[in-house]
């Protein structure tokens, strides 16, 4: 090897002046498109600058859609009348942990407790009486809820039940707010949960392509240099994006990969070249990412499984029914070990994957013969399994 390692790396100045306001997690201060879903969330909490206690609240909406961003908005002005609890029900998993980062995010330094080494009874109880102090009203929101809820040990109902039994010694009491993007989610609540939390509930709409291409705009204003993409990057970024349930993750994921290769070829702006260059790893990752996203994991690998294995085998397009012969087989003789699904639930799992934008699944008509529902698969056989495979170490 002659010369320095680093010789070939570009010394041309990046495109990008500030990488991290294309990712996805930076929130800006104003978020377009989301001004009617503040208010409808400002207004739902309300009650509680005059001392009540609001109705709990869930929040829908496909990912890449706002959710969390517009809670995080609301939650930095909300008034010091209203102690505000964050929580990610995907980083916080245990009820220790989510007991006792409620109990932190209340408390100055000195009162923290630790986050291992109490009995949970002990927890709740020093939770208990530090909130009869408060006598304030608590948002406690509770990101990706559905993590929590679809637990295998039940962890998720023991603790929203937990949280609602708080409220009859505390006065006025903790109000949940609950972000997920599993519409099912109260099919898995115990009716002793269900039933105390009696809910309000919010819907975030996708992002259509002129929204998403606002979104980028007002990114790209101020984290790509001026004049370093031509006309028409922008809203094929968006189009793009759109195509893929309006999801504004996917959109910046488009433009940061496209300026990333323009600065990798030494480029002075970003064409539409580069987006299109980029398209496929971006929506390789975006299926990948919907993968991981879809509940009932063993459950959604077999079927996946199965959809590959029909495309290895069969035409491009495979009907529902032979998609579920073989998930069945699949079910019975692989290391999953699964009792099958009915029918209609893997017609469920499927509508989802097609939502998600995992797999595209079209109705045709066949006159007096009926319909029959006709799965594509958006990836190649090898990519599927490869993401298939992935996941499988996770179980």
């Amino acid at each position: 090897m002659s010369g320095n390692i680093f010789d070939d790396i570009p010394k041309k100045d990046s495109i990008i002046l500030n990488s991290r306001q294309l990712e996805q997690e930076f929130i800006p201060k104003e978020l377009p498109h989301r001004r009617n879903q503040i208010e409808e969330i400002v207004k739902h909490i309300s009650p509680a600058l005059k001392g009540e206690r609001p109705q709990n609240l869930l929040i829908y909406g496909k990912t890449g859609v706002g959710k969390t961003a517009v809670m995080s908005n609301v939650g930095e002005q909300v008034p010091k009348e209203i102690l505000w609890v964050n929580l990610n029900c995907y980083i916080i998993k245990s009820e220790y942990s989510l007991l006792a980062t409620i109990h932190n995010q209340l408390v100055k330094d000195a009162e923290k407790v630790p986050h291992t080494g109490w009995s949970k009874e002990k927890l709740y109880d020093v939770l208990k009486e530090h909130l009869k102090e408060k006598q304030q009203p608590i948002i406690l929101v509770l990101d990706e809820l559905d993590k929590l809820v679809l637990c295998k040990d039940n962890r998720g109902n023991d603790f929203l039940y937990k949280i609602f039994a708080l409220n009859e010694d505390i006065k006025p009491g903790i109000s949940i707010i609950g972000i997920t993007n599993y519409t099912r989610i109260n099919e898995n609540l115990e009716d002793r949960t269900k039933n105390r939390l009696n809910e309000d509930s919010l819907t975030f709409p996708p992002y259509n392509a002129l929204q998403l291409t606002d979104i980028l705009q007002q990114r790209a204003e101020t984290a790509l240099k001026k004049g370093s993409f031509e006309e028409g990057v922008i809203t094929l970024c968006a189009a793009y994006a759109a195509q893929r349930s309006g999801d504004a993750r996917t959109a910046l994921r488009f433009l940061r990969n496209a300026a990333r290769k323009a600065d990798s070829e030494n480029a002075d702006r970003i064409i539409e070249e580069h987006v299109n260059y980029v398209k496929k790893q971006v929506e390789y990752d975006a299926i990948k990412d919907a993968v991981g996203e879809v509940q009932d994991n063993t459950h959604k690998l077999a079927l996946l499984s199965a959809i590959a294995h029909e495309h290895e085998t069969s035409n491009e397009k495979v009907s529902t029914g032979q998609v579920y012969d073989t998930y069945q087989a699949i079910c019975k003789n692989s290391k999953y070990g699964l009792n099958p699904l009915s029918l209609r639930q893997i017609t469920d799992f499927i509508t989802e994957f097609d939502e998600r934008g995992i797999i595209s699944a079209k109705i045709t008509y066949n006159g007096r013969y009926g319909r029959t529902r006709y799965i594509y698969s958006k990836l190649s056989v090898s990519e599927l399994s490869e993401i298939i495979k992935e996941y499988e170490l996770k179980l």
